[in-house]
């Protein structure tokens, strides 16, 4: 996985995210039809590779959208109070 570099905006941090997010997506889509395109349809190998590729892929963007959930209110207090927001 590439590192990505510390963003001083919030919203930047939060669309590279979002493209992440997405990408995962895509690789799901596809790998699900790749297996139902090229694999055996009664075989249970394929079926427990997508169901723990879609398991990944959900535990991924869950606790990417609660740590954005958690940031965005954290930046939100912090411009009430009119403090210098570092992220």
């Amino acid at each position: 996985m590439v590192k990505m570099k510390r963003h001083k905006d919030i919203f930047e941090t939060m669309m590279c995210r979002i493209e992440l997010a997405d990408a995962l997506v895509a690789i799901l889509t596809l790998q699900t039809a790749m297996v139902s395109a090229f694999g055996a349809e009664s075989d249970s190998a394929s079926i427990w590779m997508n169901g723990i590729t879609s398991g990944g892929v959900c535990l991924i963007l869950l606790y990417m959208s609660i740590s954005m959930i958690v940031r965005a209110g954290l930046h939100l207090i912090r411009l009430k109070r009119g403090v210098q927001v570092s992220l």
